[in-house]
């Protein structure tokens, strides 16, 4: 704030002076109008490379051998009935659970799950399988 107030006095000082010094002082009206968006920018481009820098580590359960146990498949035909495919736009009925787990964000044996219906079941799992993501696929 101190150099945008400087700017902005220097500027009155030098808009008053012969031709040179005016085009000097109307360049200090300029740096004084700017200056605080471009500290901003790069104040706000600073914060954002420590975020990413940065990836706190997350809690894990007390026990956590049971928490991260295998996945147990669902085997509830009422259950079942109700889960829908996990592609996006689809609402057919699930009839597979593709199991998966991202190696830089979970311990290995952590699986998450995805509904998939026949028709996606193949392409859910290429899409995971071409991260490395993909472990196993199982029928409901």
């Amino acid at each position: 704030m101190a150099i945008r107030t400087i700017c902005f006095l220097a500027g009155v000082v030098l808009v008053m002076q012969p031709m040179p010094w005016a085009v000097a002082g109307w360049l200090m009206f300029v740096a004084a109008v700017f200056l605080p968006y471009i500290a901003v920018v790069i104040a706000n481009a600073g914060v954002r490379k420590r975020a990413r820098a940065h990836r706190p580590s997350v809690p894990r359960p007390a026990d956590s051998s049971k928490a991260l146990s295998s996945p147990r498949p669902i085997r509830s035909r009422a259950v079942a009935d109700e889960l829908t495919c996990s592609a996006k736009g689809c609402t057919a009925a699930a009839t597979h659970q593709v199991l998966w787990n991202n190696p830089k964000l979970h311990t290995p044996d952590r699986r998450k799950t995805w509904m998939a219906c026949d028709e996606h079941e193949e392409s859910l799992r290429a899409f995971l399988g071409a991260r490395g993501f993909w472990k196993e696929t199982l029928p409901l």
